[in-house]
This record gives C-alpha cells, sequence and structure tokens, in this order.
C-alpha cells in the first residue's frame, strides 16, 4: 500500500491536469503504477499473442456501419487481469458546456457518469 506522504502529492499533481486524456493517460498510468509499487507495462510487439501486458493493445471489431472487421485499440491491458479505457472528468461545473439537448426524444437523461438515468417526473 503506497504511504500517504507519496498519495498527496500524486493527487495534486494530477488533479491540475489539463483536459488532454490523450496525451496524459501513459504517463498518469506509469506514475500510478509507481505509486503502486507494480511494473510497468511492456513495449509492444508485433506478435499479439506475446502482448500480455502492454498499453494500445491492438483487438479486432466489427464496424457497427459497415460490417467491416476493423483494429481498436485498449488503452491498457493485462491478459487475465483487466482492461482499462482512460477517460478524463472535469469535476468544476465552470469548465463545462451545457449538453445541447439535455433529454432525449426517449425521455431519458445521461447523469455524469455517462449512464441512462430516468426523467424525473410528477
Amino acid at each position: 500500500m503506497p504511504e500517504t506522504d507519496r498519495v498527496a502529492p500524486f493527487i495534486t499533481r494530477w488533479s491540475t491536469a489539463a483536459h488532454a486524456e490523450r496525451a496524459n493517460y501513459v504517463s498518469f498510468l506509469k506514475e500510478l503504477c509507481d505509486l503502486l509499487d507494480v511494473p510497468h507495462p511492456e513495449p509492444a510487439t508485433a506478435d499479439h499473442a506475446r502482448n500480455a501486458y502492454v498499453f494500445e493493445r491492438a483487438v479486432p471489431m466489427r464496424d457497427d456501419i459497415t460490417g467491416d472487421v476493423i483494429t481498436g485499440f485498449i488503452d491498457l491491458y493485462k491478459r487475465g487481469c483487466f482492461i482499462l479505457e482512460a477517460k478524463q472528468y472535469d469535476l468544476a461545473p465552470a469548465h463545462r458546456s451545457p449538453p445541447a439537448a439535455p433529454w432525449g426524444q426517449s425521455g431519458h437523461a445521461m447523469d455524469r457518469r455517462g449512464r441512462q438515468g430516468r426523467r424525473p417526473g410528477p
């Protein structure tokens, strides 16, 4: 378990990071590995079967529109343990734009975590 004196600076450093998810997630996750005292991911190879713990793990996906098989990428993958998709969220309301249409035609809204919720009713 990380010591408190290492956790606070980590939180402070990353709580002020700019909204640049793609620019920051690798650095953030490597520093998180250091904080947790776990190994960093390995360099990816052309042999996908060997990519057991890597950033940007290639995965085949079916395109919903064309039906073609395309290559997608998992931000961080560790075989048999987890997949991680990095998302950056700003809790400060001053930095957020209001949604264009708060309610969908179905009468449902998305909550702040992106999950569909019920429309408040009488």
